[in-house]
């Protein structure tokens, strides 16, 4: 019986982390923001300052 439960905490906390990730992700979808790499056709870039974007790649 220990032994189960000592089993089964990993997956609970994976999970838990699972469903945080899926939740910030799409709370900066909603934000506007664009989580992870760039569409295809835009490339990520950083100001100066460390404020990042996304640029047009054949814009630049």
């Amino acid at each position: 019986m220990t032994l189960a439960f000592y089993l089964t905490i990993p997956k609970v906390e994976n999970v838990r982390r699972s469903l945080n990730i899926k939740q910030g992700i799409s709370r900066a979808k909603k934000e506007g923001r664009c989580p992870g790499i760039a569409l295809i056709g835009y490339v990520n870039k950083t100001t100066e300052t460390g404020l990042k974007y996304i640029a047009d790649r054949f814009l630049l």
